[in-house]
């Protein structure tokens, strides 16, 4: 079980979690319906989601937990806030990429997760109150450095690589967008991590022969799974 510092767990939190990790046994993780610590009913996210742009985003972010299902949900992010993996899943894939600090190494182990042909759920019943931020600071230099840095490292690993040049003109405008959105604050911060990523490249490459190597779905699946898992 991963659990961030910054939570509080509700009643029954982990008994969700545990009991339905026991009797699906083609299930490699879930995670709980995290709700913003200070608006108690709002939710900030029921698993994660990725897009063709090469990001990802929080699923139901914003909606009042009354309008939320409490069925179990597939989903294609374990976000790790409260997630719950199977040991020996995640054993057989190097647990976390070190190459990570901050942000985004969830997402990598779901990608990881998924090109198993494992199944990933979000669990609503088992709920977590969340002070986002606290810990870090969002939209802080380190903040913007490590996340659009993850960013890049998470596309350039995990994706088919025909998939890669096929979307490589929405990620274009994705970095575009950020270029705009951080001209005023954190500009040198968003540059960094872009050229960071690029001085990267050749360890990258090394990192993403060993993914690949393991990945056992080929391009339509990993489509598919970026349109449904939503």
């Amino acid at each position: 079980m991963f659990l961030n510092d910054d939570t509080e767990l509700d009643t029954d939190c982990v008994k969700h979690l545990f009991l339905f990790m026991e009797h699906q046994p083609n299930v490699s993780a879930c995670d709980s319906l995290i709700l913003y610590r200070s608006s108690k009913n709002i939710v900030w996210s029921a698993g994660g989601k990725y897009s063709f742009f090469g990001k990802s985003n929080f699923r139901l972010q914003g909606k009042n937990i009354k309008f939320i299902s409490k069925k179990p949900k597939k989903t294609f992010c374990a976000i790790g806030s409260c997630a719950f993996y199977r040991k020996n899943d995640i054993k057989s894939l190097d647990f976390f990429n070190d190459i990570y600090f901050l942000s985004h190494e969830d997402l990598d182990l779901s990608f990881k997760i998924l090109s198993q042909k494992k199944k990933i759920y979000n669990i609503p019943k088992s709920k977590v109150y969340h002070s986002v931020s606290a810990t870090t600071k969002r939209l802080s230099d380190s903040y913007v450095y490590r996340s659009q840095r993850s960013v890049e490292i998470v596309y350039l690993l995990n994706l088919n690589l025909i998939l890669i040049f096929i979307t490589l003109p929405l990620h274009l405008i994705y970095i575009f967008l950020g270029l705009i959105y951080f001209r005023n604050k954190n500009f040198k911060s968003f540059i960094r991590a872009k050229r960071d990523v690029f001085f990267e490249i050749p360890n990258l490459i090394k990192y993403r022969k060993i993914y690949q190597t393991k990945n056992k779905l080929n391009l339509i699946q990993q489509i598919k799974n970026i349109i449904i898992l939503r």
